[in-house]
């Protein structure tokens, strides 16, 4: 191609806009370019981005235990090198397991000791230098983002080393002239020599291209460079080698600000056009354009540039990159010389290289561009100075920095308020909150989010921010629960709802409170606050699974205060199926918190009165098609869940008369694991402690069958499960009439937990499901020992004291009971506890019908 030099007499403004209407015409222009050597194949798949193509067919290849050795070394090769062009058409992520897979399956066949190692060395090489011309362009892009200027700095000096090692290995067998059975010939020894000095080349200069202090060590990169690129010319076996080895040269007269005789040195490169390959002949022109835009030049590279598309039509992804470069200097230039028009003219067409990169390159280079052009933006948007701290501190948090990251930002807080950008400043503050979050440095967070929410008039973020700056006051109370931490955690909830009463963030401050009230056992305030979530919430669901659980505790408190539960339970009933079914026929969507939900419901609707088996069966029965749509879902909350369905359909089949399936559900292997048979143990024991119904020896016997299936692997169970088990064991053998084993349990719990009262007292009520004289007379003593542990008075001294009177009754000592009531009615005539004087005068009334 001949590009036109003379000298064009227009005015700058004049060809710029001559420049305009000839893109104009180009601005639609696009088009695609146009053996058994294996190299050849490879290339020509790689030219054609059929990378993964390529990947499998060498793979497949490589499984092949046929597979001649050397064949096998240049596959490795070939391999390598596609996994390293690839990895510049992958995000930054899949980049880096690109390159590191390149590495890998050169090491790995290494390892094997094959013939013609030395390919393998010298890729292994090729490769590492391969990461840092990416690298370069990543830091180019990004100077402020020091953890990548580190990497890249790191891979610089890697490749480098391993460069230089492998050459001098090369170089020294050369000169001893020997060739062992393992070694390549000499002239492939020469080639491969020649290919590992240009890359030594190109990763020194491309050290020296970003050492911007125009250092010694810049200066020296620079003539190392130069050497090895004339080493690599030596060589001369390799016109391709050679031609990049000038163009490295080049690029070096460039760096050293010698731009006449770099572009000259790019003039003799594309002299031998035809023969050279096109992405070399982009190169070139890249280098050439570069020379002008290092001489604040714009006008000159994008006449060229527009030469080149005139005659190519599409662009590499390099040459896109060095357009959009120049079009953003030139578009500076217009503004500087007070022409608006032409800079929005030109700024519209940066606009359209950066589309046309992502069509006709893609890859690394369209990543580039945008980068470029992000930064462009924001520079043009806050200025430099503050676009520098803003990126600084974005690389201080992705860099793994956050204490740092979080100090940046404040930094960076201070100079958007100066410069009066206060939607930046905002935005800016509530990332630093937000670091301040993640680095559980609580009070700072409070400080800045607080900060946000007063500032009036308010904003976008005052709700949110309002919202944080609770978070944060509750993370500070859950260090430290005090009480006055607390009051200041639910002030800040409750002066949220009623600020930001319609705003979406009152769900969450609401679900916080509600969760506040729970923590503190405080269910009955907790329960409307989870019920006023509303549908459309995110927490919708998961307020629902916590309102069911608030339910649950209220009714079993009800039941232990002996007060009726039943409208209660109802009204639960009535909620939970109305939530329930909003998903009920959606099984496919079903999260874990839809499945708690379901067990939920269909616990109440067993532990009704009268228990409605036949709904909780069908809600089952939804849970099971549920779990067999979602896919592989194994967390600890669904593996729970799925251990209480088990213990709640045994139930359910046993409630609709399906005693047989129970049995075989209770046998299947499913039901194996200590912590399954544990949960069916205690549902079944739960159940049948319930009112009484046609089913319950149904209940009993299955309870008995999972107790004996249990008892074996007792002492898998924890502590706690173990002592859950024992209680349920016991009562399970008083209910179906199995007193010696029962009394014997009873023996060994009360010795274990002789001054534990929660524990003696649920063993003294699983008593009461025999009326056997021995059972009797158990409880009797086991009452009077809780009686001594209480303090006398007080209301669990009179409970326990009703309760010895109850079990002397019981056992016919009318006689003992009576002097006992006369007693406690001497020493406490008036009872404070209401409950307590009607248990009592009931028993007067009782005693007193017998005489």
């Amino acid at each position: 191609m001949t590009v036109p030099t003379t000298r064009d007499s227009r005015s700058p403004r004049q060809r710029c806009i001559a420049w305009l209407g000839a893109v104009a015409v180009l601005a639609g222009a696009g088009g695609s370019s146009a053996s058994d050597d294996l190299p050849r194949y490879f290339g020509q798949l790689r030219q054609r981005g059929l990378f993964v193509v390529a990947e499998h067919y060498a793979l497949s290849r490589l499984e092949d235990p046929k597979l001649d050795a050397g064949r096998r070394t240049d596959l490795v090769v070939d391999l390598s090198q596609t996994f390293a062009e690839h990895a510049w058409y992958a995000n930054p992520q899949q980049r880096d397991e690109l390159w590191q897979k390149a590495l890998q399956i050169v090491r790995d066949e290494l390892a094997r000791m094959p013939p013609r190692a030395e390919l393998l060395h010298a890729q292994e090489a090729i490769v590492a230098a391969a990461r840092v011309r990416g690298l370069r362009w990543e830091v180019a892009v990004a100077p402020e983002d020091g953890p990548l200027r580190e990497s890249f700095q790191r891979s610089a000096d890697l490749a480098a080393r391993l460069l230089e090692r492998q050459s001098v290995e090369l170089e020294n067998s050369l000169k001893q002239g020997r060739r062992a059975a393992t070694q390549i010939a000499p002239f492939e020894q020469r080639r491969l020599l020649s290919a590992l000095q240009a890359e030594l080349g190109g990763v020194l200069r491309d050290r020296a291209a970003l050492d911007d202090g125009k250092t010694s060590q810049r200066a020296s990169d620079l003539v190392d460079a130069e050497a090895a690129f004339r080493r690599g010319l030596s060589g001369g076996l390799d016109s391709r080698t050679s031609s990049w080895c000038r163009l490295g040269l080049a690029d070096c007269r460039r760096l050293q600000g010698d731009f006449p005789q770099a572009r000259e040195m790019c003039a003799a490169i594309a002299a031998n056009g035809a023969a050279l390959s096109p992405d070399l002949i982009d190169a070139v022109d890249a280098c050439r354009v570069r020379c002008w835009l290092d001489e604040r030049k714009p006008l000159e590279g994008a006449e060229y540039l527009l030469g080149v598309r005139q005659a190519r039509h599409v662009l590499s992804g390099e040459l896109w990159f060095v357009q959009l470069e120049t079009l953003l200097a030139m578009r500076d230039l217009a503004a500087a010389r007070q022409d608006p028009a032409l800079s929005a003219n030109l700024q519209a067409e940066a606009e359209l290289a950066l589309t046309r990169v992502a069509e006709q390159a893609g890859g690394s280079w369209a990543r580039f561009c945008r980068l470029l052009w992000d930064r462009d933006r924001t520079q043009r948007t806050y200025g430099a100075d503050l676009d520098r701290l803003i990126r600084t501190a974005r690389a201080e948090y992705l860099g793994g920095r956050k204490p740092s990251a979080a100090a940046a930002y404040s930094s960076a807080i201070v100079a958007a308020e100066a410069a009066q950008q206060v939607e930046l400043r905002r935005e800016l503050s509530y990332t630093r909150g937000s670091i301040l979050l993640e680095t559980e440095d609580f009070s700072a967070a409070v400080e800045e989010f607080q900060k946000l929410a007063a500032e009036s008039p308010p904003h976008d973020r005052t709700a949110s921010s309002h919202l944080l700056a609770a978070y944060a006051l509750g993370r500070l109370y859950d260090q430290d629960r005090t009480q006055a931490r607390r009051i200041i955690y639910t002030e800040a909830l409750e002066s949220h709802l009623q600020r930001f009463a319609e705003d979406i963030t009152s769900g969450d401050a609401r679900f916080m409170l509600a969760q506040l009230q729970e923590q503190r056992l405080q269910h009955s305030k907790a329960l409307p606050l989870y019920l006023a979530i509303p549908a459309d919430h995110a927490r919708y669901a998961l307020a629902t699974l916590s309102a069911a659980r608030c339910y649950e505790t209220l009714i079993r408190r009800l039941e232990d205060l002996g007060r009726d539960s039943t409208t209660f339970h109802a009204e639960a009933v009535a909620e939970l199926t109305r939530r329930y079914l909003r998903h009920a026929d959606q099984p496919a969507a079903w999260t874990e918190t839809h499945g708690g939900i379901a067990l939920s419901l269909a616990r109440l609707h067993l532990t009704g009165s009268p228990a409605d088996y036949s709904a909780a069966a069908a809600i089952l029965d939804q849970y099971a098609a549920a779990r067999r749509i979602v896919p592989e879902v194994n967390t600890a909350a669904w593996r729970r869940w799925d251990d209480e369905s088990l213990s709640l359909r045994l139930v359910a089949l046993a409630g609709t008369g399906r005693s047989a399936a129970a049995r075989e559900l209770l046998s299947a292997p499913a039901t194996t694991r200590p912590e399954s048979l544990l949960a069916i143990v205690l549902g079944l024991e739960r159940l049948a402690r319930g009112p009484a119904t046609a089913q319950f020896v149904d209940l009993t016997e299955l309870l008995v069958a999972a107790v004996t299936r249990l008892e074996p692997q007792r002492e898998q169970l924890s502590a706690v499960e173990q002592t859950q088990f024992d209680l349920a064991r016991t009562r399970a053998y008083l209910m179906t009439g199995r007193t010696p084993e029962g009394m014997a349990a009873v023996t060994a719990i009360t010795e274990r937990f002789r001054r534990d009262l929660t524990r003696l007292r649920e063993l003294a009520d699983a008593l009461r499901f025999s009326k056997e004289p021995v059972v009797l007379a158990a409880a009797l003593k086991l009452w009077k020992h809780i009686e001594s542990l209480e303090k006398p008075g007080s209301v669990g001294w009179f409970s326990a004291r009703i309760e010895v009177i109850e079990a002397l009754l019981l056992l016919g000592d009318d006689k003992e009971a009576a002097r006992l009531l006369g007693v406690t009615l001497v020493l406490y005539p008036d009872p404070a506890d209401p409950a307590v004087q009607q248990r009592l005068a009931d028993l007067q009334r009782r005693m007193t019908a017998k005489r």
